[in-house]
């Protein structure tokens, strides 16, 4: 009976939900309500949960037990696979091989290394520009679009052709030796080709959104009888380079799946969901198995019939509460069966991911010598600085993989990992701790900025989120691995030597969470805010950046602060003060306000506040609101430069045969800083690297718009040349005619874009290099 009652209360609550959501004139009212409608179902499964499991809620939603954790031993260990049971090499690729570039990232194997040696490091120094393209595209919002404009895609070149996207969303087939535009396509949606593009028997294959797209590699025209016009359309988005096996075009996409479809006609030939549903429960609760998209590219091992890719973070990203468990198929590297169709091994790095650190570097096949033994492995480089080096048919790891015992949350029902990755081979190559010992030491001042916006931050190893008892809003939390370590150019290796060669990013982040109310609650908090006096008079004069709810938000690197709590903090004299002159970087609004209005807001301000603090803090249950991002945000110094110690950008090498680091230099250079004695400091970069068998590295992706050559045994720079534009994208190594080229994509935008505006500018140049001797 009480089932029943249940049942029917939920179903009046469906009703009720589905008929505001049609009622016109609450539309507009619940426009920004988070995707109302899109939630109900998933709470009102939580409130059945609550309603039939209450033991078992009350034990999900304690705040976990800081001594069971401290009782924990400090490590534990995966320990490594035996020599016995690795992988003997198969497949190891030839040197004539290693001089194509068919595919974004060179091949299936994603190596990114050039055989070709006729530019080496005894000759760089010499390198000029052959030739420069513009393809002319450039939209004309691209400043509004921002970061949206870039090219990650590095072009692939065939039979003295090179292909690639434009910042105006073409593909454009231009001449390798002269830069003159062959053909151009324009594509069905906007970014095709973003992480790259493949050749197969003439044609020109890519992603384009939910697009699937062939072209005639001669003319740019679709592929005769391939879909509708040379597409295919997919229920879902991709991003990643296709790979061809045998007559399939294999696709990852966001839903996230597989898809294959017939080379030659588009047909969808099989699909395979990567999550499935879950019946393991934690307190009761039901797993989640959500997100954990590839979204940066995968490897074709050919022989063994074989992919490996990589998994993202799982959703909602900073919000554990909502997906208890490791959320193991998530932040990981999986290897799947072609032939079979199934999961062959699945290896994740960090557990019950709360900081956005997922993989984001494409796998990469190549071989190590351990012990006098060739073995096959898969390798991939992570945002918090790892090298997973996995036996390619077992995913077990060549070296053990230390985990420490990490820190348990005080936010209830949040569970964090008992213990996280915590290396000693290979050596981490960028910082995967702040700490008071990272502070900048760039100057006095600098140090001083920073040390003031640690007073109330919390920084740690694997430090987890935490609220104060009587706060919305979470404490700023400090850490490195947002944007990397190495994110989605990852790196490039040497299969002959067993060297990796990786760019890698140390710059801080600040993360602040705050208590978001769920829909349901939401509604009944909406209706009385929109009766308290001063409702419309606030809504039109300071919702636009505090919001009705007094939220604030993050908005062209300004923080507008939380009010919520402003009537605690301040009297309405002091509030109406406020409104009328200004407080810091708030500006004065009283100038066009009656004395009426900016007394209602000042009412509003303190009842919905009021309203608002109560209901969260004091009515709701832990179940009743989530914990959304209210920002993630560069951490700087009052100059914009990073908060952090110097290198904030490098390049490294790694022995993958021990594990162990070659050499390490700064990448990118801030003139300002340097003019001060200060010792190269790296910048942020996107470009990744591409290494030669002649004894060279190059990188371009800086936010000083320059790509450089660097020794690949020490690491010393040997060459660089100053782009129109910084690049976002690897180099590709080409040669035509017996003469080798160097060609960079140099479109700026990008998350560089994000960090520094004026350095990275939008463009739309590619340019080409090779040596004097070419003329």
């Amino acid at each position: 009976m009480k089932l029943k009652k249940t049942v029917i209360l939920i179903l009046i609550i469906v009703v009720v939900i589905a008929t505001i959501l049609n009622m016109g004139y609450f539309k507009k009212e619940l426009a920004s309500l988070d995707k109302l409608g899109s939630r109900v179902t998933e709470e009102l499964s939580d409130f059945v949960f609550i309603q039939l499991k209450k033991q078992d809620v009350d034990n999900y939603w304690k705040v976990e037990n800081v001594s069971e954790r401290g009782s924990l031993p400090l490590y534990s260990v995966i320990p490594a696979a035996k020599i016995e049971n690795l992988t003997k090499s198969i497949n190891f690729p030839s040197k004539d091989s290693l001089k194509k570039w068919h595919r974004s990232h060179q091949n299936n194997s994603s190596l990114r290394f050039s055989t070709l040696n006729q530019v080496n490091n005894k000759n760089v120094d010499k390198l000029r520009k052959a030739w420069e393209y513009r393809s002319n595209d450039l939209p004309k919002n691209s400043l509004i679009l921002g970061a949206a404009v870039t090219i990650q895609a590095n072009p692939i070149v065939i039979n003295g052709i090179i292909y690639t996207p434009t910042v105006g969303d073409y593909i454009v087939a231009i001449d390798a030796i002269n830069g003159k535009e062959v053909w151009r396509y324009k594509t069905p949606s906007r970014k095709p080709a973003q992480r790259g593009l493949v050749y197969n028997n003439g044609k020109i294959i890519f992603t384009n959104g939910k697009y699937l797209v062939s072209l005639n590699a001669k003319t740019g025209k679709p592929t005769n009888n391939f879909g509708e016009n040379g597409t295919v359309k997919s229920k879902f988005m991709s991003r990643i380079t296709p790979i061809i096996f045998e007559n399939e075009i294999i696709t990852l996409n966001f839903r996230p799946g597989i898809e294959s479809h017939d080379l030659n006609s588009g047909k969808l030939l099989w699909s395979y969901a990567l999550n499935k549903k879950s019946e393991q429960r934690y307190g009761g609760k039901k797993e989640i198995i959500s997100a954990g998209v590839p979204w940066s590219g995968f490897s074709l091992d050919q022989e063994r019939k074989i992919i490996y890719f990589q998994r993202g973070n799982p959703r909602p990203n900073w919000d554990g509460t909502q997906r208890p468990g490791d959320n193991n198929h998530s932040n990981s590297v999986v290897a799947f069966d072609l032939m079979n169709k199934e999961i062959l091994w699945k290896f994740q790095e960090i557990r019950h991911d709360i900081w956005d650190l997922d993989v984001a570097s494409s796998p990469i096949l190549t071989s190590i010598n351990i012990e006098g033994k060739n073995i096959d492995v898969v390798v991939t480089t992570t945002k918090i600085g790892n090298t997973l080096i996995l036996d390619r048919l077992t995913g077990k790891p060549i070296f053990d993989f230390r985990l420490k015992k990490s820190k348990a949350s005080s936010i209830p029902g949040e569970k964090t990992a008992k213990y996280q990755p915590f290396l000693q081979f290979p050596e981490p190559f960028s910082k995967q701790e702040f700490s008071l010992n990272e502070v900048t030491n760039i100057g006095e001042e600098n140090k001083i900025s920073v040390i003031e916006q640690l007073n109330e931050a919390n920084f740690g190893w694997f430090e987890p989120h935490s609220f104060d008892s009587e706060s919305l809003e979470s404490n700023d939390l400090i850490l490195f691995g947002v944007h990397g370590g190495a994110s989605w150019p990852g790196a490039s290796v040497d299969p002959f030597k067993g060297i990796l060669y990786v760019t890698s990013n140390d710059i801080p982040w600040r993360v602040k969470l705050y208590r978001a109310v769920k829909s349901i609650n939401k509604i009944s908090l909406q209706f009385k805010l929109n009766n308290i006096e001063g409702h419309d008079v606030f809504k039109e004069s300071c919702s636009s950046c505090h919001g009705i709810d007094l939220g604030g938000k993050h908005r062209d690197n300004l923080i507008i602060p939380n009010i919520a709590k402003a009537f605690e903090k301040y009297s309405k004299h002091e509030i109406e003060n406020i409104i009328i002159y200004g407080y810091k970087s708030m500006p004065s609004i009283g100038e066009n306000l009656s004395d009426e209005k900016i007394n209602k807001i000042v009412n509003y301000v303190f009842e919905s506040g009021n309203l608002i603090s109560h209901t969260i803090l004091k009515t709701l249950n832990p179940w009743d609101y989530n914990y959304q991002n209210k920002y993630f945000i560069r951490f700087e110094d009052f100059e914009g430069f990073p908060a952090s110690k110097p290198p904030w950008g490098k390049l490294t090498a790694i022995n993958l045969n021990n594990g162990r680091i070659l050499w390490s230099t700064p990448l990118g250079e801030y003139k300002k800083l340097t003019k001060r004695g200060i010792p190269i400091t790296g910048t942020e970069n996107y470009g990744g690297a591409t290494a030669t068998s002649g004894g060279l590295v190059f990188s371009a992706g800086t936010l000083d718009k320059k790509i450089r050559a660097f020794d690949s045994i020490n690491g010393k720079e040997l060459w660089s040349f100053d782009l129109p534009f910084a690049s976002f994208t690897p180099v590709t190594i080409y040669e035509v005619n017996g003469i080798q080229y160097v060609l960079v994509t140099a479109s700026g935008g990008g998350v560089s874009f994000d960090a520094d505006p004026l350095r990275a500018s939008h463009g739309d140049a590619f340019i080409s290099f090779s040596l004097p001797s070419v003329e």
